[in-house]
């Protein structure tokens, strides 16, 4: 590969081959010292902010071994291969560059997306390419050569385990919001139908309020400030209408994605910014969809508990009904059913318990089948 014709602060090519002969003359073996790991640090920083990006993307062809077939996957993947020593430079130059604070514009995302490789699954190197994605879509809406390269990176990481399995999940997040293609087969599918066809500035004010996603069971203190500024950009009344015309109870059982779960569990979270009386006749329907499989609408129940747990004796029947078919599998349904029902919570928590380890038990022998 001809090196970047463009140079560093101190006149020297902005190339990774620069610093693996560097390395290589100090090192006679196929590998070197994490004594030398400093030097990748002082070297990224005598390279200006704009060649960084390009300095990544070749790292990450090195890494890959473009021209050599298809490299072997796994953590032990590197030993013994002809390139060893180049591909260990470019590992470290790759860990050590998307630590600089990077904040690459729309198209180098892409250009991330789709050159970024792993052999293995584990660590932040596989996560930090799908942070990118919101720096750089910052109050813009989502592309069609985004999802392109969210697509090439989620096939990419598929064969992978570790921090692959959260990347992947947040790459079907940001395709979700592909609406050119909605999933049929998904209960959601009809929300990307109906997004697909509004005008353009509802659209993505509806993708604007759902790329605001909620890490674990509850959302933080300043979630509800930020949530509210884009329901108001979007209509408070506007958000209620289209509620009621997308939570609807089907006749036939159906299908609920990993994506399509985390979009009703916003929905619920937003509408908990509501006045219960306003949403809760509406979300009460998700505990009467026919799911063929429960589990991944389990997340959507615990949103809903927290929202019932705001005023349990006026929802008392919504949420003696909630806990009596989700208390088992749905953590914050089980906290309800403590507030709604104290009567026996000692021995319901223990027996809860008993079955949930069961059930997780019995979930590590399938997938290990």
């Amino acid at each position: 590969m001809a090196p970047l014709a463009s140079a560093d602060r101190r006149g020297m090519p902005v190339t990774w081959r620069v610093l693996e002969d560097s390395l290589r003359r100090r090192n006679g073996s196929q590998s070197f010292s994490s004594d030398e790991t400093g030097k990748f640090y002082e070297y990224i920083a005598s390279v200006p902010a704009e060649k960084r990006v390009p300095l990544l993307l070749e790292a990450y062809q090195v890494y890959r071994g473009e021209g050599h077939g298809m490299p072997r996957r796994g953590c032990d993947a590197l030993i013994g291969d002809e390139l060893q020593f180049e591909k260990s430079v470019a590992s470290v130059l790759i860990s050590a560059l998307l630590k600089s604070r990077l904040k690459p514009t729309e198209q180098e995302t892409c250009d991330i997306l789709k050159n970024a490789f792993h052999y293995c699954g584990h660590g932040n190197d596989v996560l930090a390419p799908v942070a990118f994605i919101e720096i750089a879509f910052q109050g813009k809406p989502f592309t069609p050569a985004l999802f392109d390269a969210a697509r090439s990176y989620r096939e990419t990481l598929d064969e992978l385990k570790g921090s692959a399995a959260s990347a992947i999940g947040k790459l079907d997040w940001v395709i979700w919001h592909d609406v050119s293609t909605p999933d049929m087969q998904c209960y959601t599918g009809a929300i990307q139908m109906a997004i697909a066809e509004m005008d353009g500035e509802e659209a993505f004010a509806w993708q604007w309020l759902l790329r605001r996603t909620v890490p674990g069971f509850r959302p933080g203190k300043t979630w509800p400030v930020e949530i509210g500024r884009r329901l108001d950009a979007l209509g408070r009344d506007k958000f209620l209408r289209r509620l009621a015309d997308w939570i609807v109870v089907p006749k036939q059982e159906m299908a609920l994605t990993a994506a399509g779960a985390n979009v009703l569990r916003l929905l619920v979270y937003h509408a908990a910014l509501f006045p219960a009386k306003a949403v809760v006749p509406i979300l009460k329907r998700l505990m009467l969809i026919p799911w063929d499989l429960y589990m991944p609408a389990w997340q959507v129940y615990n949103a809903f508990a927290t929202l019932l747990a705001r005023d349990p004796e006026r929802y008392r029947a919504e949420a003696l009904e909630l806990c009596r078919r989700f208390a088992t599998p749905c953590y914050e349904v089980g906290q309800l059913q403590d507030v709604v029902d104290p009567a026996g919570a000692w021995e319901r928590r223990e027996r809860t318990s008993k079955l949930r380890k069961q059930s997780r038990n019995a979930t590590r022998q399938r997938e290990s089948a």
